[in-house]
């Protein structure tokens, strides 16, 4: 009884206390306080969240033509604002206010909270990512700051202050006490199961927005991204990438040894998030908004198969070069992508490795681009300039980058900012390139500067290559008087010309879509306001349609009735129909006609009026396929064309291509019955042939005539099989490489060829270089010999396998690996990381762009004075490259002089090179003892020792300079 009432009590404290959350400039949609404010409702807490202005100028990435961005994202504030929301906050008397910031939010979020607390003596506490990055400068400013996800401590901390109870001790939470004294708490492990968490709150329900000095609880009006009817979202957390300028890379220190950094929701989740917003609103376009959408191939096909299911809304969503696989592609067109946003940054390969630490090349984009212009994708780029580490080399490289990309694209060419603790900001500022007043937070170009403006001052180098870049997205400027502009010195000394003249332009071209666009609006709305007074009824039963005309004027009337199919997010044009069957159909007066169709791909029946009639026009179209969900299209028009009226409905792919038979006697005896009275010569005589053949020889069905059409589309689907074995053919080259041989039979082949004492003696002797290096990576680490050794000697290390058995192997011997593949293992590293990389014996199992990218990227990640060491078979020597072929997994030798160029091009110094393990003495060539020509002889002998005799292997040691 007592607990009973405990309970009631507690609950009625909490249901009293409100929490109000303050999202400022609603940036990126505040998925952080949506998610806190359900959280808080779970627990009982009712909240009301505050969001201060608004983004004004966005990105547009449906029609964007803009090489000038008329102002920022965020329009200044007013007093009368600020007032407003003061007195909102009093109103609402709020038991916690919280408020959400970026970098360059922070002065803002200074003045709010310290306007606050001339009014209310109310706890506050700063979330998001500055004071996460930052929370020793934030905790000057404010009560309290959360670091990290915040779900799970903003509930315990509105907990303790309902109850009036000590909140100082909770974790995530650093806490300034009265007496000036700050308690920093240890971070909580990351939320993994992503799951558990309730929807974000898009409730309209106590949502409160200030702007233009006004007050409203009605969703203001959106533009660009922020389309009307458009549904915002993510599917993850984290980033699987530690791009030098993004949080992300400082997020991954932070949060070291927390759990997953990269978590993702599972794909039936998702869905129904979509699924509870639909019931209350309308919804047209998905936008997904996770750094990398498609970096999990598994999970975006578990995605399409229950995203087409059960929603079936075209999409938009992030995609990483490294990432845009013509499968994965596929998957994602098939489930309603629209569009892809690619973040390319840059154009030069040093740029991008060296730089930006983006495991990416020129290559990856234009691949990627080619599939998405295949797949009928819009491409969106996303571009970084205003780089101070770029010389016109790079610069040059990024256009002719942007120029080989197919057209039309769109384009965003954003400025460098910098965003406080990223490596490039360190950077620049250790190498005096900018100030400390140019960091966000300090500085605010993230909002008032963050897209190109051509007629902003800027440094002539800069408005130069700005100008040229920008002009690649309009096919206006061809490709050649772009490259012509490039290599003129005079404009490249008065940039400024070219500005009047290049954005006169854009200008013109942005007006004349907004004609345009404004034309195709109006007529949409004159198309749908006719369709509308036409009713069109469609039902089905038993795989048959029934579809009902009713005439709505008071005449008889002739119209064309038209079954139309095309895929679900192509749109309704002729090179990607499927077909349309059409026929003439005469409506009674005041009355209606129903109509049976009667489909079966590719032969439509319709059945009215007692009889039964084949389609006057018709025509099939070459797009077929399987897994991709359809519109089939009901639509009227008048005599003469016009279009009356249209009912559409979303079917599988299962239903379009439905084995349904077709007898004999209902298909060709109709066909002859009804045919259209203007044939020609041919079907004529087609005609006659089916009508002597059944009337004489096949009195019965015929198999041949019962599957003709199903025999016509088998063969179309043969050339399609065809194809795609085609590509996987010409693709095979450059294909990630396959397991080729089980797991099982290549640890039994290690056994039997490789003495493992013999190898753990031999790998002693690299020990040395690793001493006072932390943490040291065995790439491909097999059995885990070297890995015992160092971990005797004292020296932290860990492994990576990707053979699942190997992977066991070491796991029962207690070692620390992790399964998986090296590469994509270096790619989701930290950058400056590792202290050292051993790799014995596993580049000649790589193809060899793959060794090339292993070594750039663990140039990437060691530390400065870190060591790369290197094994491998050396082919130079003939008796060594003849051994090579025994190993069935080996796919490139790897010469010598091949291997110090990449370590030395990516930008290592090689401290020792070295031929070892030579052939047995008694495989080597016998010296003359004789006196004539003695040293003659032996000197051939000695060459011809080296060539067939070399050390079998050979290892180089590389050191990255600090």
């Amino acid at each position: 009884m007592m607990l009973t009432k405990f309970l009631f009590f507690y609950k009625f404290i909490s249901e009293t206390m409100r929490v109000a959350l303050i999202s400022l400039y609603n940036r990126e949609f505040a998925f952080g306080l949506r998610y806190l404010s359900s959280f808080l409702k779970k627990e009982g807490f009712p909240t009301s969240i505050i969001f201060f202005k608004q983004v004004s100028t966005y990105p547009n990435h449906y029609n964007n033509l803009l090489l000038y961005a008329p102002s920022g994202f965020d329009e200044p504030w007013t007093e009368r604002e600020m007032e407003i929301m003061l007195d909102l906050l009093e109103k609402l008397s709020p038991g916690l206010i919280g408020i959400s910031l970026v970098s360059s939010h922070f002065e803002l979020a200074c003045e709010i909270t310290r306007r606050i607390k001339k009014r209310m003596d109310t706890p506050i506490v700063w979330g998001g990512v500055h004071p996460t990055l930052c929370p020793e400068e934030c905790i000057e400013h404010t009560d309290i700051v959360c670091v990290g996800e915040g779900e799970e401590a903003i509930v315990e901390l509105a907990d303790a202050i309902s109850r009036g109870k000590d909140y100082t001790k909770i974790r995530n939470l650093w806490v300034r006490k009265k007496d000036g004294t700050i308690i920093k708490n240890e971070l909580r492990p990351l939320i993994e199961d992503l799951d558990s968490l309730p929807f974000p709150d898009f409730d309209l329900e106590d949502k409160y927005y200030i702007l233009n000095d006004s007050l409203t609880t009605e969703e203001p009006p959106v533009g660009g991204e922020r389309l009307e009817y458009a549904y915002h979202m993510m599917t993850s957390r984290g980033c699987p990438f530690a791009c030098a300028y993004c949080c992300n890379s400082e997020f991954k220190k932070i949060f070291k040894g927390k759990g997953l950094y990269v978590r993702r929701r599972s794909p039936e989740n998702v869905v129904e998030e979509i699924e509870k917003f639909m019931e209350k609103r309308r919804i047209e376009i998905i936008h997904f908004w996770d750094d990398v959408f498609t970096f999990d191939e598994e999970w975006v096909e578990r995605f399409k198969d229950v995203y087409s299911e059960r929603i079936a809304l075209p999409f938009v969503c992030y995609a990483h070069p490294a990432y845009t696989s013509k499968r994965v592609l596929k998957l994602l067109r098939d489930a309603g992508l629209i569009i892809v946003n690619l973040g390319i940054q840059s154009g030069s390969d040093r740029t991008n490795l060296y730089v930006y630490h983006r495991a990416q090349r020129a290559e990856d984009v234009i691949k990627g681009s080619l599939y998405m212009k295949e797949l009928g994708l819009i491409r969106h780029y996303d571009l970084i300039l205003d780089s101070p580490f770029e010389d016109d080399e790079d610069h040059r490289q990024t256009l002719e980058l942007m120029l080989s990309l197919p057209r039309p694209f769109l384009l965003n060419t954003h400025s460098m900012c910098y965003f406080p603790k990223a490596e490039v900001t360190v950077r620049a500022l250790k190498e005096g390139l900018i100030t400390p007043e140019e960091v966000e937070g300090n500085a605010h170009k993230s909002t008032t500067a963050f897209l190109v403006d051509v007629t902003r001052p800027q440094p002539k180098l800069n408005l130069f290559w700005n100008i040229l870049i920008g002009m690649t997205r309009y096919r206006v400027f061809p490709s050649w008087f772009i490259r012509l502009c490039s290599r003129n010195r005079f404009l490249r000394n008065h940039p400024g010309l070219m500005v009047p003249v290049v954005v006169n332009v854009v200008r013109i071209l942005t007006k004349g879509k907004r004609i345009r666009d404004r034309y195709v609006r109006w007529r949409e709305r004159r198309r749908r306001k006719k369709m509308e007074g036409f009713p069109i009824e469609v039902r089905e039963e038993n795989g048959t349609w029934y579809v009902t005309l009713r005439n709505p004027e008071k005449k008889k009337k002739r119209i064309m009735f038209s079954l139309d199919i095309y895929p679900l997010f192509q749109g309704r044009h002729p090179d990607r129909h499927l077909g349309w069957w059409n026929i003439y159909i005469d409506l009674p007066a005041d009355g209606k006609k129903e109509i049976k169709v009667d489909y079966s791909f590719p032969f439509t029946v319709f059945e009215f009026d007692g009889k039964r009639h084949l389609a006057e026009k018709r025509w099939v179209g070459d797009f077929r396929d399987k897994e991709t969900w359809y519109r089939v299209g009901f639509i009227v028009y008048s005599e003469n064309g016009k279009l009356l009226g249209a009912k559409e409905i979303r079917v599988s792919p299962e239903r379009v291509f439905e084995e349904r038979r077709i007898s004999l006697k209902d298909a060709f005896m109709d066909f002859l019955r009804t045919a259209p009275p203007k044939q020609n010569i041919f079907e004529r005589v087609i005609g006659r042939i089916f009508r002597f053949f059944y009337k004489r020889a096949y009195p019965k069905e015929h198999a041949f005539f019962q599957n003709l059409p199903w025999l016509l589309y088998m063969m179309g689907e043969m050339e399609e099989e065809f194809k795609k074995l085609k590509e996987d053919v010409l693709s095979y080259s450059s294909a990630v490489p396959r397991e080729e041989i089980k797991e099982s039979i290549y640890k039994r082949y290690e056994e039997i060829f490789r003495e493992e004492d013999e190898t753990r003696g031999k790998m002693k002797e690299y020990v040395k270089y690793f001493r006072g290096k932390d943490p040291v990576l065995d790439a491909g680490c097999g059995k885990g010999e070297f890995l015992e050794i160092l971990d005797k000697e004292g020296i932290n290390a860990y492994g990576v396998e990707k053979n699942p058995v190997l992977f066991n192997h070491c796991i029962n011997r207690g070692l620390k690996v992790e399964k998986g593949d090296v590469i994509e293992h270096l790619s989701s590293l930290e950058n400056q990381s590792l202290g050292g990389i051993f790799a014995s014996h596993l580049l000649e199992h790589l193809y060899p762009r793959e060794v090339s990218d292993f070594i750039r990227l663990s140039y990437a990640k060691l530390k400065p004075g870190g060591v790369l060491v290197i094994e491998l078979p050396n082919p130079s020597s003939l008796y060594s490259l003849l051994e090579f072929h025994r190993d069935l997994t080996h796919k490139t030798p790897l010469h010598p002089e091949t291997v110090k160029f990449l370590v030395e091009d990516a930008g290592f110094k090689i401290k020792e090179f070295s031929f070892i393990n030579p052939p047995e003495e008694c495989l080597r060539l016998l010296e003359s003892t004789g006196d004539d020509d003695k040293k003659l002889i032996n000197k051939n002998f000695e060459l011809l020792n080296k060539l067939l005799f070399g050390g079998r292997d050979f290892f180089l040691v590389a050191e990255k300079e600090g």
